[in-house]
């Protein structure tokens, strides 16, 4: 069964008769590479709003990882004895 692709720069979905079934890998690919295009375009101002919010998470992540693995006297979460 072939899977119609929409087209146009805003064409990010693929469409098929069973939304439960896997994508192609080439889909993926399709989807990966309309992704990238469309993020190279962003102006400067939304490039640094989305780095600042990685960095923002990446904190997080490693804030939150010192935390459990620290032996915190929390008393909640995965420190709970």
């Amino acid at each position: 069964m072939e899977r119609p692709m929409m087209s146009g720069p805003s064409a990010l979905r693929v469409t098929t008769d069973n939304p439960v079934s896997p994508l192609t890998p080439s889909d993926i690919a399709t989807q990966v590479s309309h992704v990238a295009i469309r993020r190279a375009a962003l102006s400067f101002g939304s490039m640094m709003v989305l780095a600042t919010m990685a960095g923002v998470f990446v904190a997080l992540g490693a804030m939150f990882t010192n935390t459990i693995s620290a032996s915190s006297n929390l008393g909640i979460g995965p420190t709970r004895s």
